[in-house]
């Protein structure tokens, strides 16, 4: 698990003469609570292309200045070791079938979009707080009878235990007329899951679910300018309003006024008669 995607964890390093693998050669995948180093780091860029070339092909091209102080012995115990080839004396490159499973609250660490075609992005249903991490952190953990265990990776190994293909609904075509091939695959990895298990799935559920994952995405790709100039055309709120009902920071609030050219009005509450400044539309 990993608190943050960096450079390091795609390219190893070399500490006193010591030769540290990349995190992707350690473990097949991890799980990351951020994309947060991705943005405003100095080498983002670069980190950006190395994911997407894992991505793709499953291979890293690595550039390490280090890598120059091992001796051509030690070299030839990484390369046995760890499957890597060595280009020059400070280049090297190896495959890799490292998947990374990512979560971000924020849009702008998906890097305009680059990420979206590559990961089903997976969004919570609700904003997590002290209850809902109380009830995680206090949930019991599930154990699962050995002799279940057994027969689970056994009909796992059977290639006959499900029917292996299977069909979307035509009305799915029809009512989403720019879904893509990675959401179809999706709902259909969903259906022959359930089958797996035998439950069925009826045409009706799937439409559902793509509905959901349709609203998921389009709300991931809102920006805050969005949710402030979405609320204001209910019509005039105050700042503390914004803020409860966006979900985004004062701060945020403030900045995004700003950008779409809310103005800022005084009006009297007719019931207690008392003075409060409100934002509304400039088209208002």
């Amino acid at each position: 698990m990993m608190s943050d995607i960096t450079n390091a964890a795609l390219r190893g390093t070399v500490e006193a003469g010591r030769f540290i693998s990349p995190f992707t050669l350690k473990r097949p995948f991890s799980i990351c609570t951020e994309f947060g180093q991705i943005i405003g780091s100095a080498d983002s860029t670069e980190l950006v292309q190395k994911l997407l070339n894992v991505l793709e092909e499953g291979i890293v091209l690595v550039s390490l200045g280090k890598i120059g102080q091992l001796s051509a012995v030690q070299r030839d115990e990484i390369q046995e070791e760890y499957g890597i080839t060595f280009i020059d004396q400070n280049t090297f490159t190896y495959r890799t079938n490292w998947v990374l499973f990512a979560g971000t609250y924020n849009r702008k660490f998906l890097v305009d979009n680059a990420f979206e075609s590559r990961f089903r992005l997976i969004t919570p249903d609700y904003r997590l707080d002290s209850k809902l991490t109380e009830y995680v952190v206090n949930t019991p953990q599930e154990g699962v009878p050995e002799d279940i265990a057994i027969e689970f990776r056994r009909a796992i190994m059977d290639k006959h235990s499900v029917e292996s293909h299977m069909k979307l609904p035509n009305e799915i075509y029809e009512i989403f007329e720019d879904i893509d091939p990675r959401s179809c695959g999706q709902l259909l990895s969903y259906k022959l899951c359930r089958a797996w298990w035998g439950i069925k799935t009826t045409d009706e559920e799937i439409i559902e679910l793509a509905k959901k994952l349709k609203a998921q995405s389009d709300e991931l790709w809102r920006t805050a300018d969005d949710k402030v100039f979405d609320a204001l055309m209910e019509g005039p709120k105050t700042l503390k309003q914004l803020v409860e009902e966006t979900g985004l920071s004062r701060r945020q609030v403030y900045y995004s006024l700003k950008n779409i050219k809310a103005t800022k009005i005084y009006q009297v509450d007719p019931k207690t008669k008392d003075g409060i400044f409100k934002w509304r539309l400039e088209a208002e």
